[in-house]
């Protein structure tokens, strides 16, 4: 494990055959977990894990008033575009404006195919929203959450995100390399400066002050 600089480490894991050693990017130690490896520091977890039902989405009333969506991906598959967009259909009227709480924990981003329904629906929602993030919610939805974050009405809550945002492949490519030890995945794609600005570093969630500030502040 390597230091970056930014709070986090890189880490290579040893495998074994085909290919023995794996590069971890940005992971970090957040309550007592080495996040993206899921090695303990402490025989028990200072924090509740997390634990989600079945499926990529979830949408449930907890209280009256409060609403939960969870969005554990953004999978640009033709076939997950068809089952988050049936969903969305389906839960759409039903989310009053009040308060809604958003589940990015663990999602594994994908592509805005995906996940531009559900940004474009925060935007006009006019209650409040809180967005709950930790170091598993990496690529697209990190870019989900930069672009909602600065929104008045929301509130982001949880750990700092993984830091790989911007840049992505088309094409999957991946290149041996010539010890046979390591594969290369080369990326074809960058991205906009906006998502560049926390490359390697993440998302911080809304501190306490910030926090105070917005609940605090009349919805808008």
């Amino acid at each position: 494990m390597n230091r970056t600089g930014q709070g986090s480490m890189d880490a290579i894991r040893f495998f074994g055959p085909p290919v023995p050693y794996v590069l971890f990017r940005n992971v970090r130690l957040q309550n007592g977990i080495i996040s993206g490896l899921n090695y303990r520091k402490v025989a028990l977890p200072i924090c509740t894990p997390v634990h989600f039902s079945e499926g990529r989405y979830e949408y449930k009333e907890l209280d009256q008033g409060v609403r939960y969506l969870r969005l554990s991906s953004f999978d640009s598959s033709r076939e997950n575009i068809d089952v988050a967009t049936a969903f969305f259909n389906k839960i759409n009227s039903s989310i009053n404006p009040y308060l809604l709480i958003i589940d990015l924990r663990d999602n594994t981003g994908g592509g805005n195919k995906t996940s531009d329904q559900f940004a474009d629906f925060v935007r006009k929602y006019r209650g409040r929203v809180f967005i709950l993030q930790n170091n598993n919610t990496v690529s697209n939805s990190e870019q989900f959450i930069i672009n909602l974050k600065e929104k008045k009405n929301v509130t982001t809550l949880g750990e700092t995100t993984r830091g790989t945002i911007a840049y992505s492949s088309n094409y999957g490519k991946i290149i041996e390399m010539p010890s046979k030890r390591f594969l290369f995945y080369p990326t074809d794609m960058t991205s906009l400066a906006k998502y560049l600005a926390y490359e390697n570093i993440g998302i911080s969630p809304c501190h306490t002050r910030c926090l105070r500030r917005r609940l605090d502040r009349p919805d808008n």
